[in-house]
């Protein structure tokens, strides 16, 4: 399905998926039927099968208009979030510019991810976090530190680059909630 077309036809097979992907979370993808899909919009069974050929047919449109609407939020999140620091990395005072990046570090056969926070101001490490992997409470776990060493972070410009950690809806929030700036690059 190309979603940027824009007919009757094609809003009525992107409510359709829309109202499968939902039912498809709460039940479900093997307790819910055709006939169940057809229900939920009020709709024939004949014109759901008109749209889609079968439910494997359906399940295909819905991963992919889900990868479509994922790969849309990640572009927004990303455009909203723009590089501020734009490669101003001094700094007359402590706590105005951090920086951070999760770093994999091979220690013989084992991998270790650090990710620190860095005042640009005198390369002050304000908080870290370490873990054998790339995942959210190791980010979680670094910002609390830092949180709970800085006080006052309002007003802080916090750079990093476009991974998916710094995408999350959780580093988000906490960066908000503490009256960060985001910038990323």
């Amino acid at each position: 399905m190309n979603v940027k077309e824009s007919s009757p036809r094609t809003e009525l097979k992107e409510r359709i998926i829309i109202t499968a992907l939902t039912a498809f979370k709460k039940n479900g993808i093997k307790s819910i039927t055709m006939g169940d899909v057809a229900a939920l919009p009020k709709m024939s069974k004949r014109t759901l099968y008109e749209l889609f050929e079968d439910k494997e047919t359906l399940l295909k449109e819905c991963v992919i208009y889900h990868q479509y609407l994922s790969k849309k939020m990640i572009e927004g999140i990303v455009a909203g979030s723009t590089n501020v620091l734009e490669r101003s990395f001094k700094t007359s005072l402590p706590n105005q510019k951090w920086v951070t990046d999760v770093t994999q570090i091979n220690i013989k056969d084992e991998r270790i991810y650090l990710s620190p926070i860095l005042d640009l101001f005198n390369g002050e490490i304000i908080g870290y976090s370490i873990s054998k992997s790339p995942n959210m409470q190791m980010i979680s776990e670094m910002l609390d530190k830092a949180f709970e060493k800085v006080k006052d972070t309002k007003g802080i410009i916090f750079h990093s680059d476009q991974g998916w950690q710094y995408q999350h809806y959780g580093y988000r929030k906490s960066l908000e909630e503490h009256g960060i700036l985001q910038s990323m690059s």
